[in-house]
C-alpha cells in the first residue's frame, strides 16, 4: 500500500521492488524517493506493519473479514486482500495504531470495488470519503488534504494527509454509500 515503485535505501541493489518484499514480515521501512523535486533526501518511514496483509493480526478488524491474496494487485502480483463487510455493525473497517511522533502523516491505499462503493480513510478522527467508481472525494475533514488517482484495471489509489499528533490510528472503512 505504501511506496509502490520506490527504492529501498540500503539495499545492495537499488532496483524497484514491491512493498510486499519489505513489509510482509512486519519490518519498518525507511524510504528515499529519488524523484523528490527538491533534490534533497526525502525520507519516509512506514508507520504501519503488514501493509499488504490485512489478514495479519497487526490489523484490527471491525465487522469485517479478510480474504488474503484474493485477486491481482495493481503491481500484477496475486497479493491483493479482500476486505468483506459483515452484517449488523456500522463501522466495517481495518485499522492499526501507529507508534509515531507528531507531524504530517499520509495514509494511502489501493482500492478496487468488491461490493461496497466507498472508502472512508482516517488518520485519528480526521479523513475523507472516496468513491471507488469515479474517484470523487466527499466529507473531507478540516486540515486534511486528499489525492485520488486511477491506477488502472479498476484500481484506484487514494491518499489522505494531515498534521497528526503522536500515535494516531490509521483506519480504512468500507461503506455502501458516501454517508459516514
Amino acid at each position: 500500500m505504501f511506496g509502490l515503485g520506490v527504492n529501498r535505501l540500503g539495499a545492495t541493489n537499488q532496483k524497484p521492488f514491491s512493498p510486499a518484499s519489505l513489509f510482509n514480515n512486519g519490518e519498518a521501512g525507511v524510504w528515499y524517493d529519488p524523484s523528490a523535486a527538491s533534490g534533497s533526501l526525502d525520507w519516509r518511514k512506514n508507520l504501519l506493519e503488514y501493509t499488504e496483509s490485512f489478514d495479519n493480526g497487526a490489523w484490527s478488524k471491525g465487522a469485517t473479514t479478510v480474504t488474503a491474496n484474493a485477486t491481482t494487485a495493481p503491481d500484477g502480483t496475486a497479493t491483493a486482500d479482500k476486505v468483506i463487510a459483515t452484517t449488523g455493525f456500522s463501522q466495517h473497517r481495518v485499522d492499526q495504531a501507529t507508534t509515531s511522533t507528531a507531524g504530517v502523516h499520509t495514509l494511502s491505499a489501493y482500492v478496487k470495488n468488491a461490493g461496497y462503493g466507498y472508502v472512508w480513510m482516517r488518520i485519528g478522527g480526521s479523513g475523507a470519503t472516496f468513491s471507488i467508481a469515479d474517484g470523487s472525494v466527499s466529507g473531507t475533514s478540516a486540515g486534511v488534504t486528499t489525492q485520488s488517482q486511477d491506477a488502472g484495471n479498476g484500481w484506484r489509489k487514494f491518499s489522505i494527509s494531515r498534521t497528526a499528533v503522536a500515535n494516531e490510528t490509521a483506519r480504512i472503512n468500507v461503506l455502501p454509500t458516501s454517508a459516514q
